[in-house]
């Protein structure tokens, strides 16, 4: 508690100075406060709706099935732009939420999704990724990892890579598939030759390690 009125309007200056005043310092708060609460996996109401008022951007790392929980309470993103989520055993189905609201987020400039041991993700999952990430128009930066995701096949890196070659906006790509049964030598192409429409880019990173690729 401020000692004097000279100590309490010192305070008042310094708030107003660094925060922009009480009602933004509080709102800084209360997002870090939610930032925190969905990186241990907590989401309810309170956590969403400090996102979804948030005044400045704010950078969210998160599990795949808490993200999908906090948009299915209507999460919106519109203030996140940088986003890490790990998605272990995710479905297509829940996999199509995420993305989604991915896509619809106006100021998200970078995303990295890493998808690990998913038995149910497949070429629906891959497909809704390459075409949602490509039509967001704030996108610059997007790194996917996917690892012993075997219901992928050269189908759905092809339109992975379909779908992320028809961004406007994206600059750097990375994409990782390991142990990945299904995919081969097609996909591989397919990635060359759609990755070569991208005509923002300016570095790319593709990696196919223990998959079915040969060395022609």
């Amino acid at each position: 508690e401020a000692s004097n009125e000279e100590d309490k309007q010192m305070i008042i200056e310094c708030v107003k100075e660094e925060f922009g005043g009480f009602d933004r310092a509080n709102s800084r708060l209360r997002v870090m406060a939610a930032i925190g609460a969905i990186a241990l996996g907590t989401v309810d109401s309170k956590v969403v709706t400090a996102l979804n008022d948030a005044e400045e951007p704010y950078d969210l790392v998160v599990a795949g099935n808490t993200l999908d929980h906090a948009l299915s309470l209507g999460l919106e993103l519109d203030k996140c732009t940088q986003l890490s989520s790990s998605c272990v055993k995710v479905s297509d189905a829940g996999l199509a939420a995420v993305v989604h609201g991915l896509e619809a987020s106006k100021s998200l400039s970078e995303v990295y999704l890493r998808f690990l041991e998913c038995e149910n993700f497949g070429d629906a999952g891959a497909t809704a990724v390459g075409q949602r990430l490509g039509a967001s128009k704030s996108l610059t930066d997007a790194t996917l990892y996917i690892e012993k995701c075997h219901e992928v096949s050269d189908v759905g890196v092809a339109a992975l890579a379909q779908g992320l070659g028809a961004s406007k906006s994206l600059t750097e790509v990375t994409v990782f598939f390991e142990w990945c049964k299904g995919v081969g030598d097609a996909g591989m192409t397919g990635l060359g030759q759609d990755f070569g429409a991208l005509t923002s880019l300016a570095s790319l990173d593709v990696d196919l390690n223990c998959c079915n690729v040969g060395d022609a």
